[in-house]
């Protein structure tokens, strides 16, 4: 906590020694106009005052409708609602990919708003922006009017301090054009509170619900405001009327949801691992985000108000909704969008300001009145803590990533958009596209419509269900294998699937921006040969040119089977035929390794019978001899925790990675002796690739005749072994993990030997 902490002063120090004269003016210029405004009482309240405050209203509410719109963007995380609205529109249901129920958005009443305008003939773009508008205004006229339910004095002041406050403030307004529910739910949660101490119950009730459908974090209101409404000693029917809409409206829909999805909650609770608690992160974003949203200087005034509101409804809320709320934020370590999960604060805490300074006024007490004002004016100063498309502690302002070129059509200024312009101008737009994993997926699948996966698991169950590996960037941390990448089909990725040695091979562009295929098909090929400024790498003529290492037999293994995966595997069986044929004609491969290569992986070549096939789902494991901490859940029949998803193999297998140690596992495994009564052994490899220290090896009366390593991935490959010369002998399979480096473990599966029928 220390190195963030002391980053954020000196960051704020940079700031303001470099603020310009028109940034203090305007925090000054707040500061005189709410000061003066308290200052000054009128005589007698007249019909002209009224109009005045009133005209004076609405020049903040212009005023921050402004702000906001200056700052206009769409999130890309707010393109995920729109897919979701337009699939339900056009008839594939509540859905991000037509057929898979996930539910990867929080925010069903916004997504539901936004299909409905949708439906209508309202571009995604202006109901979007529209909403976050009106969400703005909503907020400001809910603020100012609880502003005045709590205040026990007459007098009105003219300008509408928290109004004023929040029209000024940096994080408030970037929220106003999101294109995400963040006003929306928060307007929502004033509304309730402002029925409830209306005596309006039921509306109270229907708003917190309401509220609660547009995010779910936003229950902890909802409580808060029952507890609150329960410590004032109510009435049955009051009781009755607050609670019932969330019997008749919340309970079936959560029930209809739970039914229509198979989960009991959200997929994106998974995904951002909000079971799970991260406090120093937490603790970090409120800093951050606290600061940059000016909350710091608001707190003096804010918690007097507080204070002095204590036996009051709203003080009741405050004092029960904020601690949980604030304890929740810090359990799940915030946010990775600067401010956003603080915005609720913002009208609480400005309300409780404004109060706190009138009723100081109203005491005389007005120099305490004016330092706390002061300090609450600098929420006006326009610091910027974080730099433009910068990461600052997992922690970025969003806003400078999706800037709004146009809204109709809707055009964000990110790469984001030119790729899906390149991938639409390769393979067209609509569901026929390639599949295609990302870890921004909101844009690009918009624009495209192409089915998606994406990588960090918001839309896909799988992923999201991952246990974390490493802390990182909230919403960050949970990453698609290399393996699901490959056994879900994925075309197109804008990671490296297989080793970096072969990224040259898999990198395609569909335009200027890069990205990785998984599979060379000839359709996909052929779109991108036909795309001006595309290009991609000539396969067929690279591996129509390839000579064998001569003197690193791994390396020839690792390339054979990701020539297998990556090109003869959509290829016709003719093509590695003739590959194979080359290289047995030049003395690379022997006759009876070449019978097996030139055969799909799984293929068993003609005139070829087991003779002896390890089975690790029925193997007695007492007759292997085991040492060191490695391959203690030996035979492996399930993931271990900590290690990415392994593919290539059936069934149970050899794993020398482990729960308790990783990487860090060191010991052998030491198969009983068994006779070789065959020509040819196959087996599958995988993990790190050392054949030194990482291994699985042949050995023949005490002698290690052949070896075989991983190629730096969890995909086990296939390995082919000519033990002809060796037949009739005992032999032991022996496999071993002397590394603890990163890839420090061997897979092992299908350990086969084979004999000919001649």
């Amino acid at each position: 906590m220390t190195e963030p902490v002391a980053a954020l002063w000196i960051r704020v120090g940079q700031q303001l020694t470099a603020l310009p004269a028109t940034g203090w003016a305007l925090a000054v210029g707040v500061l005189a106009t709410i000061t003066a405004s308290l200052w000054w009482k009128p005589t007698h309240l007249s019909s002209r005052w009224s109009s005045a405050r009133w005209f004076v209203g609405g020049v903040v509410v212009c005023l921050a409708v402004a702000h906001a719109w200056s700052l206009r963007w769409i999130a890309d995380d707010a393109f995920i609602s729109f897919r979701y609205a337009r699939n339900l529109v056009e008839g594939h249901g509540l859905v991000f990919n037509p057929g898979e129920r996930v539910e990867g958005y929080t925010n069903f009443l916004w997504t539901v708003l936004l299909a409905g305008a949708y439906a209508i003939g309202i571009p995604f773009g202006l109901s979007a922006i529209a909403f976050g508008l009106l969400s703005v205004v909503a907020v400001l006229w809910l603020t100012t009017r609880l502003s005045q339910l709590l205040s026990p004095y007459h007098h009105r002041p003219l300008i509408p301090v928290a109004a004023l406050l929040l029209a000024s403030n940096y994080v408030f307004a970037t929220f106003g054009t999101s294109g995400m529910e963040t006003l929306f739910a928060t307007a929502l949660v004033l509304l309730s509170l402002e029925r409830a101490i209306q005596k309006s119950y039921f509306q109270a009730g229907t708003a917190g619900v309401c509220a609660m459908m547009a995010h779910p974090d936003h229950a902890i209101f909802f409580f808060a405001l029952a507890v609150a409404i329960g410590l004032g000693r109510p009435s049955r029917t009051t009781i009755v009327r607050f609670a019932l809409p969330f019997v008749l409206f919340f309970l079936p829909y959560f029930l209809v949801r739970w039914r229509y999805y198979d989960s009991l909650l959200p997929n994106t609770f998974y995904a951002k691992s909000a079971d799970e608690s991260y406090f120093t992160q937490g603790q970090v974003y409120v800093l951050i985000s606290a600061v940059s949203a000016g909350i710091i200087g608001w707190l003096p005034l804010a918690l007097t108000g507080l204070h002095t509101q204590r036996s009051r409804l709203f003080g009741r809320f405050l004092f029960i909704a904020l601690p949980p709320y604030t304890l929740y934020l810090l359990k799940i370590g915030g946010d990775f969008m600067l401010g956003r999960l603080l915005v609720p604060w913002l009208p609480l805490f400005a309300i409780s300001a404004d109060f706190a300074a009138r009723y100081l006024f109203a005491k005389q007490r007005r120099l305490c009145a004016t330092i706390g004002l002061t300090l609450a004016a600098t929420s006006a100063l326009p610091l910027r803590i974080l730099h433009p498309a910068e990461k600052f502690f997992h922690i970025a302002d969003e806003r400078t990533f999706y800037p709004v070129e146009t809204i109709h059509p809707l055009r964000i200024d990110s790469p984001y958009s030119t790729w899906a312009d390149q991938l639409i101008s390769t393979f067209g737009e609509g569901s026929h596209g390639p599949l295609t994993a990302i870890g921004s997926i909101g844009i690009v699948a918009f624009q495209t419509r192409y089915p998606m996966l994406d990588v960090f698991g918001l839309t896909d169950i799988e992923i999201a269900r991952q246990p974390i590996v490493q802390r990182g960037r909230p919403g960050h941390e949970k990453l698609a294998s290399p393996s699901l990448l490959l056994d879900r089909g994925v075309l197109l990725t804008d990671r490296n699937v297989f080793p970096p040695e072969y990224a040259s091979w898999t990198e395609v562009y569909p335009g200027f921006i890069p990205l990785h295929s998984l599979a060379y098909r000839t359709d996909l090929v052929t779109a991108i040969r036909k795309t001006t400024n595309s290009s991609f790498t000539d396969v067929p003529s690279r591996i129509e040119r390839y000579e064998p290492p001569a003197d690193d037999p791994y390396r020839v293994a690792c390339d054979l089977w990701f020539f297998e995966t990556y090109y003869f595997a959509h290829q016709s069986p003719q093509a590695r035929r003739q590959f194979i044929h080359r290289l047995l004609k030049n003395g690379k491969l022997s006759p009876n390794t070449a019978a097996f290569f030139e055969l799909s992986d799984h293929d068993e070549p003609r005139g070829w019978s087991r003779s002896l096939t390890i089975d690790f789902a029925q193997v007695d494991k007492r007759s292997w001899l085991r040492s060191g901490t490695a391959f203690d859940a030996f035979p492996t029949d399930g993931p271990i925790l900590g290690q990415t998803r392994v593919s290539g193999h059936s069934g149970p297998l050899v794993n020398s990675f482990t729960s308790a140690q990783g990487d860090g596992a060191l010991g052998m495994l030491q198969s009983p002796s068994f006779r070789l009564d065959g020509e040819v052994i196959t087996l599958r490899v995988g993990g790190g690739k050392d054949a030194t220290r990482l291994r699985a090896v042949l050995v023949v009366d005490g002698d290690e005749v052949m070896t075989a390593t991983g190629c730096d991935s969890e995909i086990l490959g296939r390995r082919v072994w000519d033990i002809a010369k060796f037949r009739g002998k005992s032999a032991r399979l022996v496999v071993e993990d002397r590394s603890a480096d990163g890839w420090g473990h061997i897979l092992l599966d299908e350990f086969a030997l084979w004999r000919s029928g001649s």
